[in-house]
């Protein structure tokens, strides 16, 4: 499976969804909550998997199938930022298989032994896009490290992320990271009032979607968040170049739903 065979739209007769595959990483899914069977706490209460729909949507990846290191690329991840209109930090997966010479989308649910599974096929002609039209961010660049090391700004609300020169980051706030997280923050945390200081580690990467891009990822590796030790905090976030500067920007497929906030280097803060 190729990104070029992946991105548009695909389709399921046996339950009528659509899932899109955009260009810049993203897909959009009209129905994935059965893809949670089994995990109550991300769907909304008395779900009921048969008759219900949950749309959901976050960034793809292309990889090998477990325990075929060495075969072709037919494993596609999905990875929920949003699942229901509300945020989550979920994943899941589809493969890509040959069925009368054509390749088709399964998601097995459940043991895939007992072959329980939803199938879909790239649609043709006449295709429901469910993708929103949404205006860039910028241009993806190779970012290298010493444009990265010093502060940046968040000018809007006013908090800082610090990314020091040994791969060691600190930030002020990161409660929009962990909203899909229950686990991450205190019970008692206040979303709107309280603030997710965060310490970890960093690391300049190629998006995941896009293994031969430019390096325009920086990933976060938190081992502390809110005052609290934490060992799954891993989040990236993505720079672009917006004219002659850059701005820092954690992921969102749905800004309405899961918060968007952008960064920008500050020359002349002192850390």
């Amino acid at each position: 499976m190729t990104a070029d065979d992946l991105i548009g739209v695909w389709q399921s007769d046996q339950r009528g969804g659509v899932i899109e595959f955009t260009a810049d990483g993203d897909f959009y899914a009209s129905d994935a909550g059965y893809m949670f069977v089994g995990f109550t706490d991300v769907l909304p209460a008395g779900f009921d998997v048969k008759h219900d729909k949950a749309p959901g949507s976050g960034q793809w990846s292309i990889g090998k199938l477990l325990g075929h290191s060495q075969g072709p690329s037919g494993l596609i991840d999905l990875h929920f930022d949003v699942l229901a209109r509300r945020p989550t930090a979920g994943g899941n997966s589809v493969e890509a298989q040959r069925s009368d010479g054509a390749i088709v989308l399964v998601h097995y649910i459940g043991d895939p032994d007992v072959n329980n599974t939803v199938v879909y096929r790239k649609c043709q002609t006449g295709c429901h896009r469910i993708a929103p039209k949404r205006k860039g961010l910028g241009k993806r660049i190779d970012v290298t490290s010493d444009q990265l090391v010093g502060m940046w700004k968040d000018t809007k609300r006013g908090s800082t992320i610090v990314f020091d020169k040994n791969g060691g980051f600190r930030g002020e706030d990161f409660s929009y990271l962990f909203g899909g997280n229950r686990f991450a923050l205190p019970a008692d945390f206040d979303r709107v009032h309280d603030r997710a200081s965060g310490v970890g580690t960093w690391k300049l990467e190629r998006p995941q979607w896009d293994p031969a891009g430019p390096h325009s990822n920086v990933h976060l590796f938190f081992t502390n968040v809110a005052g609290q030790p934490t060992h799954t905090g891993s989040r990236p976030m993505q720079i672009f170049a917006t004219g002659p500067s850059l701005a820092l920007v954690n992921y969102s497929s749905d800004p309405s739903v899961n918060e968007q906030r952008t960064y920008t280097k500050c020359g002349a803060c002192i850390s």
